[in-house]
């Protein structure tokens, strides 16, 4: 666990300094978002093995093209995805990177109100889990890939954004019985740099 929380904030740190930087390039939209995430583990449409409980997802986000109407936007997010079974938590951590078109409308000043619609894929790279010793799973696959889809608000440069994600890769691995998928929900605020 120690490992996971050294390398997230050797990540987070090097973000924070990349971040001011990049945030001075016209046009290219920088920023931190993060807030709650809720995770469901679902065997093959059987989503009471693992109960869910609340997680985590911090993270820089970059571009979106928010003076114009549709624009990429790249996100490098941790996520901690949490559940229960038997009684003991189940903690799986990712590093997190979609690729999101981004449509905006509203106002186009930066100082404005306007909301927007997210959606592409996202890439999920396991850094670690905590399981407990009697988990059904004994191994967590370390790549999964999904769909993200999301809307949001931005008001001046502080953004509320709810969204969904949906794992499409079996993450339990070499576990015969059946597949085991994860589903997402966030809800995130955040600030836009520039």
């Amino acid at each position: 666990m120690s490992r996971i929380l050294q390398r997230a904030a050797l990540v987070a740190a090097l973000a924070l300094l990349v971040a001011p930087a990049m945030a001075q390039a016209q046009g290219v939209g920088v920023g931190l978002k993060g807030g709650l995430l809720y995770s469901t583990f679902d065997f093959d449409g059987i989503d009471d093995v693992i109960d869910s409980k609340a997680g985590w997802q911090a993270g820089i986000f970059f571009g979106g093209n928010r003076p114009g109407t549709v624009g990429v936007m790249g996100e490098l997010n941790f996520l901690s995805k949490n559940g229960e079974e038997g009684g003991e938590d189940i903690k799986l951590y990712y590093v997190q990177v979609p690729v999101l078109l981004r449509v905006n409308f509203g106002s186009r000043d930066l100082d404005g109100v306007a909301g927007y619609v997210v959606a592409g894929p996202n890439f999920d790279i396991k850094i670690g889990d905590d399981a407990g010793d009697f988990s059904i799973v004994d191994e967590y696959e370390g790549f999964d890939i999904g769909l993200t889809a999301g809307a949001g608000v931005e008001l001046s440069r502080f953004i509320l954004e709810a969204r969904g994600t949906w794992g499409f890769r079996n993450i339990a691995k070499d576990f015969m019985a059946s597949d085991l998928k994860t589903r997402s929900f966030a809800l995130l605020a955040g600030i836009r740099f520039n």
